[in-house]
């Protein structure tokens, strides 16, 4: 199983490289403002969205937290390299588990794949040190806001998680990590 795990691991960091290869085609030199993965409370599946610098500087006026609200992002390359691994994912969530509690570490697991797979890319320099990094659900419950800021804090500099916590309304998630 971890051997499985480890290959879902490179799998959605190949998928990262590839997308954010496709946004880097496509927008040239406007350079990435934030780079997200989306998913729901369920971790059943996975996207990929972004926002370029002069997109969010263009959007900012009328709604100046934009650039840290994923959900409302525009920008985006195919998603053709996360179909499988959101296949994957639904593969896992529908498992038979033995209790809630097992259900919930699963999808904690794989909500913790998106975000380790995002830091190795950070690491590897697919993104640079200023862009900010994150991972969400689309409408998350108070447990997936919880996962977020604690996903927040280990991809992004302190400052940058600062702005994000206080964007999002999540300070109260914080760990005091960053």
């Amino acid at each position: 199983m971890m051997a499985d795990i480890a290959e879902l691991q490179r799998e959605i960091y190949e998928a990262i490289r590839a997308a954010k290869k496709q946004l880097g085609a496509s927008l040239g030199d406007d350079p990435l403002f934030g780079f997200a993965l989306g998913t729901d409370d369920d971790v059943r599946g996975v996207y990929h969205i972004a926002a370029s610098e002069s997109w969010v500087e263009s959007n900012k006026v009328d709604y100046p937290e934009i650039g840290f609200v994923f959900t409302d992002w525009e920008q985006a390359g195919g998603d053709e390299a996360f179909s499988p691994i959101s296949n994957r994912f639904r593969e896992l969530a529908e498992m038979e588990y033995a209790n809630s509690q097992d259900w919930g570490a699963a999808r904690d697991q794989r909500f913790e794949l998106l975000v380790r797979a995002l830091i190795d890319c950070r690491k590897d320099g697919v993104f640079a040190a200023t862009t900010l990094l994150d991972v969400g659900s689309t409408d998350p419950s108070e447990h997936m806001e919880r996962l977020e800021m604690q996903a927040i804090e280990r991809l992004n500099a302190p400052a940058m998680a600062d702005r994000l916590a206080e964007a999002l309304c999540l300070e109260a998630y914080r760990t005091g990590s960053s």
